[in-house]
């Protein structure tokens, strides 16, 4: 109900979409597949997203990957989330 989700989307500080990021990318001459479970933050036109937090944070990102309470909970507060690449080894 139209009202329902008008009341929640006020009451809470952050609001998200999940999805799955699927890329393809050449390495070492080979299609190498990567996945990402991601989350929406970022303004949508189709999707309700938010993230309530201090002006004086700066932006905030279009979406996060791999999602935790405690990246929700950083950004709320402000703080700034950063994503770490990780290689795997041959």
């Amino acid at each position: 109900m139209p009202s329902v989700g008008a009341f929640l989307d006020g009451a809470v500080d952050a609001i998200g979409s999940t999805f799955i990021r699927e890329r393809w990318q050449r390495e070492d001459k080979e299609e190498v597949r990567h996945v990402d479970y991601c989350m929406r933050i970022g303004p949508h036109a189709f999707y309700s997203t938010k993230v309530r937090r201090p002006p004086s944070a700066g932006p905030i990102p279009e979406l996060i990957v791999n999602p935790t309470y405690q990246k929700i909970r950083d950004l709320t507060e402000g703080k700034s989330i950063t994503r770490k690449k990780v290689r795997s080894s041959k």
